[in-house]
């Protein structure tokens, strides 16, 4: 069993964390609409290099999903991560970076690269 994921991600009000060292992240799933759009609410975090460390409490990870010309379409928006915050400058590029390179690929090619380059 992986340790670096707790609880359940399949189902509105599901519960889980994803912990990467000493950071951890517990979200609430507050919107699921099968194929098209899930909701990740954060009840819980700490995040060890930032001041702040539960910055990214009560923020919400929007995932949009529709499909356009035999393709699928993802639009992730995280809701309260905006300029002005601590972490948003490297949250910005790491979301970037995991939308965009590591789902991409884990999705189009069956792997992902989880660790940011």
């Amino acid at each position: 069993m992986d340790k670096s994921f707790e609880g359940h991600s399949e189902k509105l009000n599901d519960v889980f964390t994803v912990r990467f060292g000493e950071t951890f992240i517990t979200v609430k799933i507050v919107e699921l609409i099968p194929g098209k759009k899930i909701g990740w609410h954060v009840i819980d975090c700490y995040k060890d290099w930032l001041k702040d460390k539960k910055e990214w409490k009560d923020t919400t990870m929007s995932w949009e999903i529709s499909t356009e010309k035999n393709s699928t379409l993802i639009n992730f928006t995280h809701i309260g991560l905006v300029p002005g915050i601590e972490c948003y400058g490297g949250c910005e590029k790491a979301w970037n970076f995991y939308v965009k390179e590591s789902l991409f690929k884990l999705l189009t090619a069956g792997k992902g690269t989880p660790e940011l380059k």
